[in-house]
Parts: structure tokens; C-alpha cells; sequence
């Protein structure tokens, strides 16, 4: 999948992934190639991309369409 993460009008992550870990409100969210669409609020916490990559935020909002992710968070 395709993975892109932003801060204001700054990309910090563009790449693609087979795996995405999100601190989601209700708990984290664990998200894989093809995932079905998604809409997730999430909170402060850690951004785990295939296991090799961790970005710190206090909160955000990540959208998953057609095999596309696009999170924007402030840190």
C-alpha cells in the first residue's frame, strides 16, 4: 500500500508499506496491504510502519482508500 504521512504542509513519510500500526482512539489499528476503506481518529501515540519506522504524534486523523493511506497529524 501506499503510505503518506504529513504534518501541516510537510510530508514526513512517503513510501509504501505492507503494515501500519495506528494509535487509534478506541485502541490501536493495524492496517495491510488492500485493507478495506477506513476512517480512523486517532490519539497520541506511535505510528509503527512495517516494523522499521516510528513516528511520535499527539494526535491525527488517517484515511484508507484504495490501497492508499494518507495520515496528517501534528507532533
Amino acid at each position: 500500500m501506499k503510505v503518506s504521512i504529513f504534518k501541516t504542509n510537510k510530508i514526513i513519510y512517503k513510501n509504501n508499506a505492507k503494515s501500519v500500526v495506528l494509535p487509534g482512539d478506541d485502541g490501536e489499528v493495524c492496517l495491510g496491504d488492500f485493507h478495506q476503506a477506513f476512517l480512523c481518529c486517532m490519539k497520541k501515540g506511535f505510528i509503527h510502519i512495517d516494523g522499521k519506522f516510528s513516528f511520535l504524534i499527539r494526535h491525527g486523523i488517517a484515511k484508507m482508500w484504495r490501497n492508499e493511506l494518507v495520515i496528517l497529524v501534528e507532533q
